[in-house]
C-alpha cells in the first residue's frame, strides 16, 4: 500500500512539473509574439547583427570634398536614405571619427561606398542607360535603384 502511495505521489509530482513546464512555454511563445509583431525586438536584433535589412556603409572624411557632407557622392546617400531607409540600413563611418572602421574594411580612399558582403560598389550609371533621352530626376531614380541592386 505505501509502494502504491510514493508512486501515486511521484506520478502527480511529475505531472506538476510537466504542466509548469508547458504553462511557462505557452507564456514565453505568447510573450515572444507579442515582440515580433510589435518590432520590440528590433533594437535588440539590431545590437547583436540580426537586421533583415539590407546594408549600404558609406566611408567619407570630412577634410575630403569628394565625400564630406558638401559632396556630390554624400548627397546621393542621403537621396537613397530618403528613398530606401526603410530598407536598408546605411553605416556612416568618418575616418576621423572611426579609424578603427577604416581599417577593419580595409579602406584605402574615400568616399568608399561597401554593401552588406564588405563589398565595395561603385555609383554610377549602368552603361546602358542613354542618358541624353532622361530627366536629371529619371537619371536619379536610376542611379539609386542601380545602387539598391548591388546590395
Amino acid at each position: 500500500m505505501i509502494v502504491y502511495k510514493n508512486i501515486y505521489l511521484t506520478i502527480i509530482i511529475f505531472m506538476n512539473f510537466v504542466l509548469i513546464i508547458i504553462i511557462v512555454a505557452i507564456i514565453l511563445f505568447l510573450i515572444y509574439n507579442h515582440c515580433k509583431t510589435n518590432n520590440i525586438l528590433g533594437f535588440a536584433n539590431k545590437k547583436l547583427g540580426f537586421s533583415n535589412k539590407k546594408i549600404l556603409r558609406y566611408f567619407g572624411a570630412d577634410y575630403c570634398p569628394h565625400s564630406n557632407m558638401d559632396s556630390n557622392a554624400y548627397h546621393v546617400i542621403k537621396d537613397f536614405e530618403d528613398k530606401y531607409g526603410n530598407e536598408v540600413e546605411i553605416i556612416y563611418n568618418w575616418s576621423e571619427k572611426n579609424p578603427d572602421e577604416m581599417a577593419k574594411y580595409n579602406v584605402m580612399y574615400v568616399p568608399t561606398i561597401m554593401n552588406g558582403n564588405n563589398q565595395e560598389i561603385q555609383i554610377k550609371l549602368p552603361d546602358s542607360v542613354d542618358k541624353e533621352s532622361k530627366t536629371p530626376e529619371e537619371l536619379k531614380n536610376i542611379l539609386l535603384e542601380t545602387i539598391y541592386t548591388k546590395l
